[in-house]
């Protein structure tokens, strides 16, 4: 493989970790800054139960690299869901997964929103969430341990926990 292209896959692995990091997921880091050379370990790891092969390329063989993507997801015998991320220059990232990786993950989606359903407690405002920055319905949930949390329908995320129902819709500035 020519220099530049082994920089350029080095790039693309580094930005692809930022995006994770910039998504919450701030463990996520290039498996080739901690291991050295990687063989069939995932080119970036931070993503729980996903074996990530990132290509940087213009030209992507996508075929190929899902081949990839599942022998070494195979090979390390965790049984994580393989995934290609992959850009072209000036293009936003796409992620690839073959049809059973995205309905066991959609299945896990499901569950997690019948979850949040079951638990809905009271719609307390339609404003900006403060993690998201976006104007959304904001949720009062409860958890198992009888604490309270304000979760944003946009971005999924949830505010700090208060001990009362009634401390955290004090907080929201006495939204009834």
């Amino acid at each position: 493989m020519p220099i530049n292209s082994r920089n350029k896959g080095v790039r693309g692995e580094k930005l692809w970790a930022e995006v994770c990091q910039q998504h919450g997921f701030t463990d996520a880091h290039r498996t080739g800054q901690f291991r050295g050379n990687t063989g069939q370990c995932a080119d970036v790891e931070g993503l729980p139960y996903i074996h990530q092969e990132v290509k940087f390329t213009e030209q992507l063989r996508l075929r190929e690299a899902m081949r990839q993507a599942i022998r070494d997801s195979k090979a390390e015998g965790r049984g994580n869901i393989p995934i290609v991320a992959h850009k072209k220059n000036g293009r936003p990232w796409l992620v690839t997964l073959t049809a059973d990786g995205f309905f066991e993950l959609y299945e896990g989606y499901l569950k997690y929103q019948e979850s949040i359903e079951a638990k809905k407690g009271k719609e307390i405002v339609f404003k900006e969430c403060p993690n998201c920055h976006t104007t959304a319905y904001l949720y009062l949930l409860r958890t198992e341990t009888e604490k309270y949390f304000v979760y944003c329908t946009v971005c999924r995320r949830q505010t700090k926990l208060y001990d009362s129902m009634t401390e955290a819709i004090q907080e929201w500035n006495g939204v009834e």
